[in-house]
């Protein structure tokens, strides 16, 4: 069966994000950019998906070959896809970061304030060539790190294992119809207008992890999974990925005592750590 992929609806109407996203864009390019743009890389992925059905693998060659300019376009339609679905999604907000407490600290422990993360950010923007994009994305397989990065068209420089929080179009058609040359004031609006809400829900999804308590019962009124038998019950706390990877009940054995409180969750992610036990971290690479 061939893989059909989705166009994602953006959390506003049509017609809200003519009035959310006023400051930002225009009417016309809030509609034109989603309808359009966005939904035509969807379209083309698909068409890519089904062609690729049938291309010669055979004929594959460095110079020309059906099936590496498929590959080649798959690539690009991909990644336009996907950073429009999180441009969407982080803005029409108030641009208040205080409304993502979490990602704040973060984003000042790594560049010593989110005004600092600001700027940092911006100038990324801007230095991206004519058709490219801003990043915040979080390094997830090599530094463990927040990193603004700025990418060419989709997907030149993009770099592998960062995760996208936050993403500002920067090819002209994004903001010429409204500010026309002006990238600076376009990206300032852009940020202005952040939805910190959503993208603090974002850093806790794809970074932060959520606590849970596998002892049982739920928190915020999700389901949770546990290891059965579970060595430690009482106020024992996980983060995601799900126990459900662990073995055995041979935990106290790999214990690693680190004094005080339960370490600050942004912390265990920077380790990759796996679970808390009051004083006691694991490594998730021994439960794998």
């Amino acid at each position: 069966m061939v893989y059909e992929w989705k166009f994602n609806p953006r959390p506003y109407s049509d017609e809200e994000a003519k009035e959310l996203l006023k400051d930002v864009v225009s009417a016309e390019t809030s509609d034109w950019h989603y309808n359009t743009h966005h939904k035509g890389y969807v379209t083309f992925l698909n068409n890519i998906e089904n062609e690729l059905q049938t291309a010669d693998r055979a004929k594959a060659n460095g110079n020309y070959s059906q099936v590496g300019e498929l590959k080649r376009r798959f690539t690009w339609n991909h990644a336009g896809a996907l950073l429009h679905d999180v441009y969407w999604e982080v803005m029409g907000g108030d641009g208040d970061a205080s409304k993502a407490p979490e990602l704040s600290k973060a984003l000042t422990a790594e560049f010593g304030s989110v005004d600092n993360w600001k700027a940092d950010f911006k100038a990324a923007a801007f230095a991206a060539k004519l058709s490219g994009w801003g990043l915040l994305v979080y390094d997830a397989l090599y530094s463990q790190r927040l990193i603004n990065v700025l990418v060419d068209e989709h997907q030149y420089g993009a770099i592998w294992g960062g995760i996208p929080l936050i993403s500002c179009d920067v090819f002209e058609h994004a903001y010429y119809h409204k500010d026309g040359p002006g990238r600076v004031k376009y990206i300032d609006n852009f940020i202005a207008n952040l939805n910190w809400e959503r993208i603090e829900s974002r850093y806790k999804k794809h970074v932060a992890g959520e606590l849970l308590n596998p002892s049982g019962g739920s928190v915020s009124g999700k389901p949770v999974e546990t290891c059965s038998p579970n060595p430690h019950p009482g106020p024992t706390w996980f983060l995601y990925p799900s126990p459900s990877h662990c073995k055995g009940s041979d935990w106290g054995a790999r214990q690693a005592l680190v004094g005080g409180d339960a370490p600050d969750p942004i912390a265990l992610v920077k380790h990759r750590a796996f679970a808390i036990i009051p004083n006691q971290i694991f490594n998730p690479s021994e439960f794998y």
